[in-house]
This record gives structure tokens, sequence and C-alpha cells, in this order.
């Protein structure tokens, strides 16, 4: 019985049969006996696709743009008279930075993970105290 099945499979693979098989419905024959211009209206239904995915794809960019305008500038930049690095330096090998944050100082080190406050200077007097003295060394520049 497996053989005779192999060999329906195996005629109906030649090109003599498969050209003489009847078609399996009507649209399958309608498409054998079509001219090339009509089996090029297939393509045709390319244009809704490719229409949906315009539409969808605009659709998201409208979105991200209003999502971008109604959350607001969440990148300003920090005016000079909040945050100022007044000076750096190193420990061995370790740069080290003195930064005026409002009225306190900060003593950070530099590091590839980033910025590590070492100390905090929040007694207004010894804040003052050290910007004069920066003020002295850098012949009263700011």
């Amino acid at each position: 019985m497996s053989i005779i099945l192999l060999l329906l499979l195996t005629l109906s693979c030649t090109p003599a049969v498969a050209q003489s098989a009847l078609p399996l419905s009507p649209d399958a024959a309608v498409e054998q006996n079509a001219s090339p211009s009509e089996r090029s209206a297939g393509g045709r239904a390319l244009l809704p696709t490719i229409g949906a995915i315009a539409i969808v794809t605009g659709t998201l960019i409208l979105i991200l743009w209003l999502l971008k305008k109604t959350q607001g500038d969440s990148g300003r930049s920090i005016p000079p008279s909040v945050v100022k690095t007044l000076g750096k330096t190193r420990i061995g090998t370790t740069p080290v930075f003195l930064i005026a944050v409002g009225k306190k100082l900060v003593l950070a080190a530099a590091s590839s993970n980033g910025l590590t406050p070492l100390t905090e200077i929040e007694d207004p007097a010894e804040a003052d105290a050290i910007r004069k003295a920066l003020e002295g060394e850098n012949g009263g520049k700011k």
C-alpha cells in the first residue's frame, strides 16, 4: 500500500501530470488561465498593507512627539550660581574636585563610576574662608 502512495505522490509531482491535474479550487483555474497582467493583481493587495503600516508608523511618531511636548524639558541646565566647580587637584592618582552647591561646599573624588562625595562643608563661615583662600590663590578671579 505504501508503494502505491509513493508512486502516486511521485506521479503528481511530475510536470506533465501537474499540468493536466484538475485545479483544487475555482480560483486556481482562474489563475492558471489568467494573463500575466491579471496575475499581478495580487501585487495590488500589497498596497493596503503598506498603507496600514504607514498609518501605524505615523500614529506612533505622533504619539512620541506629543509625549515629548507634554512632559516638558527635564534636561534643563543648572545655572552657575547653583552649582560651580571651584577647583580641582589630585590625591595620589585620584582627581578631586571642590564643588560649590548653593552655600555648601562638597569635596568629591572622581572615578570611573562617577563622582563620590568625600566631605561636605556646611558651615557658612568655613565655606567663606575656603572661598576667600581660593580667590587669593587665583588672584581675585572667580
